[in-house]
């Protein structure tokens, strides 16, 4: 009687094991239905992003048809902004050349050159030296240096220098700065004598003009050389100089090291051209344009190399903008006489020159430390 007593407790006690194991099996299968990678919450939360979004695109295609003007159907890229605020949609993107980058919910949206409208990943940043620049400069060319902010500009990625043809060291790194405004203007400075290590700059930046002209005093320059020597004397743009991260600042680049950055990336929608820029003395000691090697037939000029003969669209904007106001200086004289100096156009895309008098930007160079890494969006 004993023994079947204790023989049915353990039959029991073996059906509630295993009850409880096939419980703990269908909780187990439960769970993974629910939370696991394709599971049902995950699922309707993707839903639920899903329909964010495509609520969020919905909003701004609908400001896109407000802002479309009846007659010509064009769209009116103030109003668009406008109405992009009003519905508290953030406009990261500063001037009206698209693509826009467009921050609404957290999310973060583009609006491209067709107003097609789609979501972007946020970019992971990461930090790069300049031998990963140069083993790959038209993945970095242009991109936004995070970590360098002075006087709240933003400054990009322009040139490496491998092989130290501006004398800072091999591989020094340059950042230049978007253009900001028109005000700059150069009469104050055609007498402007620079000295010592501003001397040495500006012949390192002009190291063509530099071996026929560097060598006389400064009284014996033309008023355009002494103007633009303003331009790249260091002692005269400290303000934009990081301590910690710059050895100095220049106001802006010169035409040799302009053609130097834009040349070592490739161009293929637009401005798909070897950029030259060469010294003569014919008219006066100075500079002029070369397209491939030669003359410019977009422009058959030595002063002004033609419209849309610089990429515009290409590595964040910063070689030239198109139909715009971004005019700026270059820090080099140029050669057709001694009140011209070397400029980008902003309204034609294009190497061109001014006088003195006018009124143009500046986009403020910066030679890197050794050693210094910069940070950018991936």
């Amino acid at each position: 009687m004993n023994a079947k007593k204790n023989e049915s407790k353990g039959i029991t006690l073996i059906a509630l094991v295993i009850s409880i194991i096939v419980l703990l099996i269908l909780a187990g299968v439960t769970i993974a239905a629910l939370s696991g990678d394709n599971g049902i919450l995950t699922r309707a939360k993707e839903a639920k992003e899903k329909t964010n979004t495509s609520n969020i695109i919905e909003e701004i295609n609908l400001a896109i048809i407000t802002s479309t003007t009846e007659k010509s159907g064009n769209i009116n890229k103030e109003m668009l902004r406008k109405e992009l605020e009003n519905k508290n949609i953030k406009v990261e993107t500063e001037d009206n050349e698209f693509p826009w980058k467009i921050n609404y919910k957290e999310k973060i949206f583009e609006i491209d050159e067709n107003f097609n409208v789609k979501e972007i990943s946020e970019k992971m940043k990461i930090n790069v030296s300049a031998e990963q620049i140069n083993l790959s400069p038209e993945r970095y060319y242009g991109k936004i240096a995070l970590n360098y902010t002075k006087e709240n500009l933003t400054y990009r990625i322009f040139y490496v220098d491998k092989n130290n043809e501006f004398g800072d060291g091999k591989n020094t790194i340059y950042l230049k700065a978007d253009w900001n405004e028109n005000n700059i203007r150069l009469t104050d400075y055609i007498k402007y004598e620079p000295k010592d290590k501003d001397l040495e700059i500006y012949k390192r930046m002009n190291k063509k003009w530099s071996e026929k002209r560097g060598t006389l005093k400064s009284s014996s320059w033309n008023d355009n050389e002494r103007a633009v020597s303003w331009l790249s004397s260091a002692s005269q743009w400290e303000k934009y100089k990081d301590n910690s991260k710059a050895n100095y600042a220049i106001g802006t680049p010169s035409v040799e090291m302009y053609v130097a950055s834009y040349n070592q990336v490739s161009h293929k929608e637009i401005g798909n051209y070897i950029l030259g820029a060469e010294y003569r003395e014919i008219e006066v000691p100075g500079y002029i344009y070369t397209l491939d090697g030669k003359q410019s037939t977009v422009s058959n000029n030595d002063y002004y190399a033609g419209t849309d003969t610089i990429d515009y669209k290409g590595y964040g904007g910063m070689y030239a903008g198109r139909k715009s106001s971004k005019y700026f200086w270059l820090a080099s004289p140029l050669s057709e006489g001694i009140n011209y100096v070397c400029m980008i156009s902003g309204n034609y895309a294009g190497l061109s020159k001014d006088n003195y008098t006018g009124l143009n930007g500046i986009c403020p160079i910066i030679c890197i430390k050794e050693g210094i890494k910069i940070e950018v969006e991936e």
